[in-house]
């Protein structure tokens, strides 16, 4: 009986970790379309290299904790698109964002 409650805490924990990136995401994705809409181009600019969660709430002006994630964003397509990213190391699963689609999870997602 213990080990189940513990399973099923530690799944519940989890899916609020997942919920809690996604929010992070949604947050990334509103200070893109800022970004856009003042430099007409989607961050980071391409030739900078990919940005870690540091380089994230530095140039976008966030506050994003890690939380158990590693944080990335890259540059597609000369800056008209942008790919950022919550990858939950040891859990197997990412969570995506871009400037077209809302926050997806792939992977072993709970």
């Amino acid at each position: 009986v213990t080990s189940f409650g513990i399973t099923n805490y530690n799944k519940s924990q989890e899916r609020a970790y997942r919920k809690t990136a996604e929010s992070q995401l949604g947050l990334i994705k509103k200070a893109q379309q800022l970004y856009h809409s003042r430099y007409e181009q989607y961050y980071p600019v391409t030739g900078t290299g990919d940005k870690d969660l540091s380089a994230i709430n530095r140039d976008l002006h966030l506050y994003i904790q890690a939380g158990g994630f590693t944080y990335q964003c890259m540059n597609t397509n000369d800056n008209q698109t942008y790919d950022c990213r919550a990858v939950r190391t040891g859990n197997g699963y990412t969570i995506t964002v871009t400037h077209d689609s809302e926050p997806t999870c792939t992977g072993s997602c709970p």
